[in-house]
């Protein structure tokens, strides 16, 4: 004698979850991926990063109308 069991969740929605789950690691690993590159070639940037020519960027005086230039 067989029972059928019956999970309670239609076989499309548990392929579609995982087609999305799979989605969204790709694209997780993808961004790291980018990120890494652009932190190893120097491409990326940081808001403290100062310039290395120290001509290029100077401060103002409390007299001046701009702060930098």
């Amino acid at each position: 004698m067989t029972v059928p069991v019956q999970v309670g969740v239609d076989l499309p929605f548990v392929e579609l979850v995982t087609l999305a789950g799979t989605l969204v690691l790709v694209l997780i690993v993808l961004a790291a991926g980018a990120f890494a590159y652009r932190a190893y070639t120097g491409t990326l940037t940081w808001p403290t990063d100062t310039p290395e020519d120290p001509e290029e960027l100077q401060r103002g005086t409390d007299e001046d109308d701009w702060k930098y230039y």
